[in-house]
């Protein structure tokens, strides 16, 4: 809130002191705006390697691909697996990255100025449709039954909401349909409507059941996300890997904490036990991952 004159001193010595503390206040803010830009600068450029990296290795995994013939095809198929497991690597680094920048506050509405630069933003990914064949089970979430404007209690409901999550059950897949009843009050016309549950992925279309089967199955049964892809399909589950790679991502960003407090009790210790397996030799060019 700006100053007034009025509420400015009268007193020389004192208005150069309350002078004195105003630009210290301001370096201060500076210094930190300034720290915060450089982290947010160093975060995009880690996003823009990351994307090359990913970039590099499907046009290796294309050419190799297109190679794959006569008695070398068993050789470069293991390549070609273990491109995979680097790609997958990398989507999944890119996607934690991404988790971890601070995303810009949404334009308010109301101001002329931020529309048209809204309206030229690229259209939004359309959601995947989960397959009708999975059976589905309804999780309603009535708001509450008195109105906070009026104190009414008669609501109807005039329309709903529904959200289709992606669960696991231990053997099966199947889907929750968050469904949100507006209604409103028959006495002063508020519309009320209960929020949508919080997902670990914000606006995502699976729960964490989900993002734990995916995390045992790769880390746990060693099974590549590209292979997850294959067992699911079995199911009727059109996923990619790209996609399993970006939840697997948030997933790490949301375990960041406790992976950090896990690491901070091992190097606590006196000793540390390591595996000393040897690296395989790479073809020059190549990513080898064990």
């Amino acid at each position: 809130m700006p100053l007034t004159p009025d509420q400015l001193p009268d007193d020389i010595t004192e208005l150069k002191q309350r002078l004195i503390a105003k630009d210290a206040e301001l370096l201060a803010r500076s210094s930190e705006l300034a720290i915060k830009v450089s982290e947010l600068a160093a975060a995009k450029n880690g996003l823009i390697v990351t994307q090359l990296t990913i970039e590099k290795l499907k046009a290796q995994i294309a050419k190799l691909r297109r190679e794959k013939f006569g008695s070398s095809s068993e050789r470069i198929e293991r390549v070609i697996s273990q491109l995979e497991l680097a790609l997958e690597e990398a989507e999944t680094a890119k996607a934690e990255a991404e988790a971890s920048v601070p995303q810009p506050p949404e334009p308010e509405a109301s101001s002329p100025q931020v529309q048209p630069a809204a309206a030229a933003q690229p259209e939004k990914k359309k959601r995947r449709q989960l397959p009708p064949e999975l059976p589905r089970r309804n999780v309603v979430h009535m708001p509450p039954g008195v109105c906070k404007t009026c104190g009414g209690t008669e609501l109807r409901t005039v329309s709903e909401s529904t959200t289709e999550v992606l669960a696991y059950i231990p053997g099966r897949f199947e889907v929750n349909r968050h469904v949100r009843p507006a209604c409103s009050c028959a006495k002063c016309e508020t519309m009320v409507q209960a929020p949508m549950p919080e997902l670990p992925i914000p606006r995502g279309m699976v729960d964490a059941s989900f993002l734990a089967h995916i995390a045992v199955a790769k880390f746990c049964d060693h099974l590549p996300l590209y292979r997850q892809v294959e067992i699911y399909a079995r199911s009727g589950l059109d996923l990619d890997r790209g996609q399993l790679a970006e939840w697997l991502g948030h997933v790490a960003w949301l375990l960041r904490a406790l992976v950090e407090l896990i690491a901070a009790h091992v190097m606590a210790g006196h000793v540390i036990h390591a595996d000393d397996s040897v690296l395989q030799k790479c073809t020059e060019g190549m990513v080898c991952m064990i």
